[in-house]
């Protein structure tokens, strides 16, 4: 994987990086990557870089994820309360 630091007119520099992030990944999943990569980065921030991947995944976990931003590949991924239990190594609720 290649990075390269850009710092021109924008107000921020910018990180581009070459073979973290792939197109197949959904925008959620890229946007997580490139948001910890620049603040690791960029900003020589660990604890930051740590923060934006707890703050998104608690987002994506409680719901608060449109799924426009998780469609990946052509399709949807669903996920049911039964998958989101599993995920969370909680006890499956039983099916009436």
């Amino acid at each position: 994987a290649g990075a390269e630091y850009v710092s021109g007119l924008e107000p921020r520099p910018a990180l581009h990086q070459k073979g973290l992030i792939e197109r197949r990944q959904c925008a959620y999943v890229a946007d997580a990557v490139r948001g910890a990569l620049e603040r690791l980065l960029v900003d020589g921030d660990r604890a930051a870089a740590l923060s934006y991947c707890e703050a998104a995944c608690s987002r994506l976990l409680m719901g608060e994820v449109s799924s426009h931003l998780l469609v990946e590949g052509g399709f949807v991924k669903r996920a049911d309360q039964t998958d989101l239990c599993r995920m969370a190594g909680l006890a499956v609720p039983e099916k009436k």
